[in-house]
């Protein structure tokens, strides 16, 4: 496979969650979605990802997660690897909410790398990406499932 992406269709549809925090009320973006695309290149594979709905200023950490579904917190599990799931640049959110990252893994790393659809330790088709809070880092706002293109 020379391609992968987070849920059917992309992030559309990712699951969303509102809370109040304990200090009062806070903006946490109800609306969150995107697309996180993975492609094959000669050194690795690339992980692009685009969202909507985000805060502009703010800084959203993401992860791939070693569980294979968004139903809940425990079938998305902890980071993958941990080291494989982590090292995702956060999204950075933009001015009219959206916001990106992009990063490249290089599969010269065996701890580290990702591959597509080879059924290797390595690869990423069936785990999960899961976007965490801005502020609140442990909660998790969004959550897609890598699928084969």
């Amino acid at each position: 496979a020379s391609g992968a992406a987070a849920g059917a269709g992309g992030m559309a549809g990712m699951a969303s969650a509102a809370t109040a925090g304990s200090g009062g009320t806070r903006a946490i973006p109800t609306n969150l979605n995107g697309t996180a695309t993975f492609n094959t290149t000669s050194s690795g594979v690339d992980l692009s990802v685009m969202v909507t709905g985000c805060i502009a200023g703010k800084s959203y950490p993401i992860h791939i997660h070693e569980g294979m579904s968004c139903e809940s917190t425990m079938a998305q599990g902890a980071h993958w690897g941990p080291t494989r799931g982590e090292g995702i640049p956060d999204i950075v959110c933009g001015t009219g909410g959206v916001g990106s990252t992009m990063v490249s893994r290089a599969k010269t790393d065996p701890m580290l790398e990702w591959s597509l659809g080879d059924m290797r330790p390595s690869d990423v088709i069936g785990h999960v990406i899961v976007i965490h809070d801005a502020d609140e880092k442990t909660l998790r706002l969004a959550c897609g499932k890598v699928t084969a293109k």
